[in-house]
């Protein structure tokens, strides 16, 4: 399915950081149109943004009443990409998580489905139906997700394979350990290096960077000049490398819903991968992919610690010899 146009999250993403006295301010509404204009965005192209939102909501409803919930939520949870804080696209949300909940009685579809129903009551909340979902939720009890029989049958295989991972690993510290020649070093720590001294190390594969300069506003899909200058870093590193492939990661913090963090960190991601292929790196030497709020490298207790998870890493994950 599509995705929201990267400078339509841009045009929302700076109108809806001017609230003013809108706690909850809509891009349907007539003074974010007035402020998006003032900011030099044009009436053609905001009406271009609203109509790509209600293509999302409108496409979204269809899959609902067919109960393609799955479907359903994703273009849900575009259509809040452009307008976060549309209470009837919220309540749509809720209620596309209340039907996987009665379809499949997922505990996450469940909380998610409370979540959303919450959020469109505080910004609308004579809701009846947001106000529906979480009363008949709250009655519902969560569903174990293994049978007392299964979790007796899987604690009994998890001990044998203890034992036989116990053995196996003792086999090979005394064959294996010993010969370098055969062990290949696999470092998953993540750790901050200087850009200009990624060149005075031996790398490896499996070996992790963060991007330290290449960080993100909240919400935010722009590179910034210290960005820029970070990715510069690393298409001389790949350039001199050649032997060298990897996998930028897209990072987010834990502010929002999780899968608009998700949507976010899988663009950011996609958007170092095209800058570093227009500077002449080969497209079949990177990858990218996103894992939203899921990888923090420190807590997200504070808004300088937020900002730092929002970033891109780099993972080595081939060296041709």
């Amino acid at each position: 399915m599509s995705k929201p146009q990267k400078i339509h999250i841009e045009y929302v993403n700076k109108v809806l950081k001017l609230k003013e006295d809108d706690e909850n301010p809509l891009i349907t509404d007539e003074k974010v149109r007035s402020r998006a204009l003032e900011l030099m965005i044009s009436e053609e192209e905001w009406d271009e943004l609203l109509k790509e939102f209600r293509e999302f909501s409108n496409r979204g409803q269809n899959h609902l009443r067919h109960n393609n919930y799955e479907d359903a939520l994703e273009e849900f949870t575009n259509a809040l990409l452009l307008n976060p804080n549309d209470a009837n696209v919220l309540y749509l949300c809720a209620d596309a998580n209340y039907g996987l909940w009665k379809e499949k009685q997922r505990n996450s579809s469940k909380s998610q489905a409370i979540e959303y129903a919450e959020k469109c009551l505080e910004i609308y909340p004579s809701h009846d139906g947001a106000a529906n979902i979480i009363s008949l939720l709250k009655k519902e009890k969560n569903k174990p997700l293994l049978s007392a029989d299964t979790r007796a049958f899987l604690w009994k295989s998890i001990r044998k394979l203890l034992w036989t991972g116990a053995i196996l690993g003792g086999i090979y510290f005394y064959f294996f350990k010993k010969n370098k020649n055969l062990h290949e070093k696999v470092n998953t720590e993540i750790v901050a290096v200087d850009a200009e001294d990624w060149e005075k190390s031996k790398h490896y594969k499996g070996e992790e960077f963060i991007l330290k300069d290449v960080v993100f506003d909240a919400g935010s899909l722009v590179l910034s000049p210290s960005a820029k200058t970070e990715l510069d870093h690393l298409v001389r590193f790949l350039n001199t490398n050649t032997d060298i492939s990897g996998i930028l990661e897209g990072h987010t913090d834990n502010v929002g819903y999780a899968q608009q963090n998700q949507a976010i960190s899988e663009q950011r991601a996609k958007i170092v991968y095209d800058y570093l292929v227009e500077k002449g790196i080969s497209s079949a030497r990177l990858k990218h992919l996103g894992f939203g709020d899921t990888k923090p490298t420190v807590k997200n207790d504070s808004e300088f610690n937020r900002a730092k998870n929002r970033r891109i890493d780099f993972k080595i994950t081939k060296i041709n010899e």
